[in-house]
């Protein structure tokens, strides 16, 4: 099952930012990105496949 990482924090009593810290501790990653950035990305990545 998934769990966002605001869920996760609230079920470990943590802040979003101690949740990544401990998260980050174990060797977790965590990558939080929002929608137009990832947009971007995606763009980015076509033009460089495309040459």
């Amino acid at each position: 099952e998934r769990v966002s990482l605001g869920k996760a924090a609230r079920m470990a009593k943590l802040s979003v930012g101690e949740m990544t810290d401990a998260l980050g501790r174990h060797g977790i990653a965590v990558i939080r990105t929002g929608a137009d950035e990832l947009q971007r990305s995606l763009e980015e990545f076509s033009e460089m496949k495309s040459g």
